[in-house]
């Protein structure tokens, strides 16, 4: 095994090019594999490799456990569903979910039958055995030790070392561990990764590899972090094969400092020691801020791959020759990345930044009023580089966030349509399958709508989702007389008399739908003129003529949500919901040729449920809810990949392992409190309790996504964030990680300049029209390129001027109308007379008031 590693994706690039130009499989037709942790490094890495190659064919790009997969079943055979798949966290859920049951009553589980016990929908019980199955798949591949102790040990000997509260998860694994054997063998094991790996470490040779079809050259691209297990697998192949790990490494003078003491970090990694043994080791404090806050992940991943016998590394970075002729001058995102690179503390660099440009933007810290401030800000800073840089390109950037869901709606109503004057061409990736498919959201909005009150705005929601309405035939446009009908006709909540019963009230039909239907259909079948009542019903005469249509239409859909709000009032097998999930989708969803596909996907999520369910003896009844969320689980991992790199500005999620280089990188959302974020362990999970050197953290994942992002900007890094209070404009504090970078700024010396992060940090005003952003500002850190907002600027900087009068001479007098004053038409000029005078003597019609529509009875009679 070889190791290559280097600071800059382009140089592992030119490396892994040089590498694969000579092939090594006697087979010519057999792919070259390249191993990735991401589809946008696939994408990327292909790209590259074509320009430099000239011809990139037939390669294979796996993830880490799909190529550890194959692997194995060169030693074991192909792999089924009661081997290593069934031990993964989605497939494990069911024999746990099973097991649970059978084993609650037993003492040991007397913490878990607590917290089950008021679970009449089974929604707790299903959460418990996700959280489970996550705990034991994580075991599988960061606590091998473990698991092959419970799978050797008796009861008590599996609770020895663990807190009283947990012995009962060695029970549980045994028991989950024999049912996915199929209820043969002393423990199961032998059938998890684990066990697996084990055997293929003791068998494996270059016979058993070619008889397999393994390939005979492997390369894995652009790893961050891999669990111990997986690098037991690849040092082992790396024995019989060749083996090149090209390592993105955000600080090369840590890990030489770590390979300086190579001894004593793998000792400590295979005595199974804490992070706190490693920093012991290389203090990670004396050197960069942003690599000792940051570079935790980094560190313990060359920490995991010193630990590996019989590999070889290769600083790509030593002695790079430098670019002929005279250097650019440098910027502050130089500056910072030379300085993690070295791992040198700013202040201990005095010519890092002496030289920089007074007026540089290479980094750039924007504080906004709001998230919607913050994407209209970003597009202004965007057309100011593309303006500034002509060879910029939009495929250039990519803006990514915590919070992809939160901001792609803003992104789509800032960056606006094709055709505008300042159109960017944009892509949004990573979006959940909600709103990634419009099938799959609409599915989902008839879940949510059945699973309340069912109230009047719920219902009148889903109808405007555009698959739904269209689905029954009604019109965009005919909303709003639906929305008239349901108002006028008292409709508020449930579905009838029993439906309100159902939930704790007083049986009336008053207000339901079903008596709201009802007036609306006996007013078109016979006038009430809002007085006679016909069987106790008082009929709504305002559906008339082709008014009739549009209500048979409302009550099909009606009747589809009640059909569906009748089979959510019970907990049902998974099985059940298959089946109940698969008639709602067809009665409420429009089906065409551009979305069958989509249609498919979801019965295909649904069929798979049921099927695992039923193969791992699941037969507990869970509601609906529970069920559309594991569907949407499956979903989530399922569904095709789109828009990253997918043409012009990525707008993506701020993930693990995409430290793809861009010219211009982008973050928005940056602010306290939502990153990095905080996910805590449940309180039964071993490695919360003993954290181990290579252990996964959410928190430490996300500081090392901040370093990748720092380190793959080439031009730019821009940081958007919530930095002013929207009420009060006060100041909010941006990300722990932003602060850590501005305090990195700071300390650099400047050579009497202004501090750093007074040049960096751009405080917005609260409107997007502020004059400010249109006045000569000689700093150029306020600008707009909204033709809109400058109009509106102009405005409020132009002389004042008196409005002109509203109605500019004398009316002619009001035609008279016979009869007198209709007592009706008083009221409403007593009510609104300036709305009366416009509509009786300007001819102008008004629509009516777009007010909220009331989803409780009232108890107070109407004033009219």
């Amino acid at each position: 095994m070889i190791i290559h590693r280097s600071q800059r994706a382009e140089t592992l690039v030119g490396a892994l090019a040089d590498i694969v130009r000579t092939p090594v499989d006697p087979d010519p037709v057999r792919a070259e594999t390249v191993v990735v942790q991401s589809l946008g490094m696939e994408r990327w890495l292909a790209q590259r490799l074509s320009r430099r190659l000239g011809i990139w064919a037939n390669p294979a790009f796996p993830f880490p456990r799909k190529t550890v997969l194959q692997a194995l079943q060169a030693v074991r055979g192909p792999l089924t569903h009661r081997d290593v798949f069934a031990f993964d966290a989605r497939q494990l859920v069911w024999p746990v979910a099973t097991e649970l049951d059978e084993h609650l009553a037993r003492p040991a589980f007397a913490p878990l039958a607590r917290y089950v016990s008021d679970d009449p929908r089974g929604s707790k019980h299903m959460q418990l055995a996700q959280r489970i199955a996550q705990a034991f798949d994580d075991y599988v591949v960061y606590r091998p030790d473990l698991v092959r102790a419970w799978d050797a040990g008796d009861d008590a000997a599996s609770a020895a070392g663990l807190p009283p509260a947990e012995a009962w998860q060695p029970v549980l694994w045994r028991a989950v561990a024999r049912r996915v054997a199929g209820g043969d063998g002393a423990a199961g094991g032998g059938m998890h990764m684990a066990a697996c790996v084990d055997a293929f470490v003791a068998h494996v040779d270059r016979a058993a590899l070619a008889r397999d079809g393994f390939p005979a050259r492997l390369s894995l691209f652009g790893i961050a972090t891999l669990p111990p297990l997986y690098l037991e697998v690849f040092a082992a192949l790396g024995r019989l094969i060749d083996v090149h790990v090209f390592a993105l490494t955000p600080s090369p003078a840590v890990s030489a400092a770590l390979a300086a003491r190579a001894p004593a970090v793998r000792d400590a990694v295979r005595r199974g020691d804490g992070p706190a043994a490693l920093d012991a080791i290389v203090d990670p404090d004396t050197g960069h801020p942003l690599v000792a806050g940051c570079g935790r992940v980094a560190r313990e991943f060359d920490a995991l791959l010193l630990a590996l016998d019989g590999a070889r590394e290769v600083d790509l970075d030593a002695g790079a020759p430098s670019s002929a002729g005279a250097a650019p001058r440098p910027t502050l995102l130089a500056a910072v990345q030379a300085g993690i690179a070295a791992n040198r503390a700013p202040a201990g660099d005095p010519g890092s930044a002496a030289a920089i440009d007074p007026d540089d933007r290479s980094i750039a810290v924007h504080a906004c009023h709001g998230p919607l401030r913050e994407v209209e800000v970003l597009r202004d800073l965007l057309l100011e580089r593309f303006e500034r840089q002509p060879d910029l390109q939009p495929h250039d950037v990519v803006v990514m966030t915590p919070d992809i869901e939160r901001y792609a709606p803003l992104v789509e109503a800032v960056f606006g349509a094709a055709g505008d004057a300042d159109f960017l061409p944009y892509h949004i990736a990573d979006r959940g399958p909600a709103r990634a498919f419009e099938v799959v959201g609409a599915m989902g909005a008839a879940v949510a709508a059945v699973q309340g009150r069912l109230t009047a705005s719920a219902l009148l929601d889903l109808l405007a989702v555009d698959d739904v309405r269209l689905r029954f035939g009604i019109a965009a446009d005919q909303l709003d007389d639906v929305r008239r009908w349901v108002d006028r006709a008292g409709i508020r909540w449930a579905v009838d008399a029993d439906d309100r019963a159902a939930a704790g009230q007083p049986a009336l039909a008053e207000n339901t739908w079903r008596f709201g239907l009802d007036r609306l259909f006996l007013g078109y079948a016979m006038p009430g003129d809002d007085r006679a009542l016909y069987a106790g019903v008082l009929p709504y005469d305002d559906v008339e003529g082709a008014g009739a249509d549009l209500l048979g239409r409302l009550a099909d859909a009606c009747a589809a949500v009640f059909d569906l709000r009748a089979q959510a009032g019970q907990a049902r097998t998974l099985e059940g919901w298959r089946q109940v999930l698969g008639a709602g989708l067809d009665r409420l969803v429009r089906r065409t040729p551009r979305n069958a596909w989509q249609h498919q996907m979801v019965r295909d999520a649904l069929d798979r449920l049921a099927t695992q369910a039923a193969a791992n003896g699941f037969t507990g009844a869970v509601d609906m809810a529970v069920a559309w969320d594991l569907a949407l689980a499956h979903l989530g991992a399922d569904a095709p990949p789109h828009g990253f790199l997918g043409g012009g500005v990525t707008f993506c999620a701020l993930l693990p392992m995409r430290s793809i280089p861009f010219r211009v990188v982008a973050l928005l959302g940056m602010d306290d409190g939502a990153f990095p974020r905080l996910a805590r362990r449940p309180a039964f999970d071993l490695l919360a309790a003993q954290p181990r050197i290579g252990d996964r953290s959410t928190r430490d994942d996300d500081r090392h996504m901040f370093l990748e992002a720092v380190v793959a900007a080439r031009d730019a890094l821009l940081v958007t964030h919530t930095g002013q209070d929207i009420r009060d404009g006060r100041p909010l504090a941006p990300s722990v990680a932003v602060a850590e970078l501005l305090d990195c700024l700071d300390a650099l010396p400047t050579a009497g300049a202004a501090a750093a992060r007074a040049r960096v940090v751009v405080r917005h005003r609260a409107q997007p029209f502020s004059p400010a952003y249109f006045a000569p500002d000689p700093a150029g850190r306020l600008f707009s390129y909204n033709r809109r907002f400058a109009a509106g600027a102009r405005a409020m900087t132009g002389p004042r001027r008196p409005p002109p009068p509203f109605v500019p001479g004398p009316l002619p007098p009001a035609e008279e109308e016979g009869g007198g004053v209709d007592l009706d038409a008083l009221a409403r000029f007593a009510r609104n007379p300036a709305r009366t005078f416009v509509q009786r003597r300007l001819g102008v019609r008004l629509g009516r008031d777009a007010a909220p529509l009331d989803d409780r009875e009232r108890l107070a009679m109407d004033d009219g």
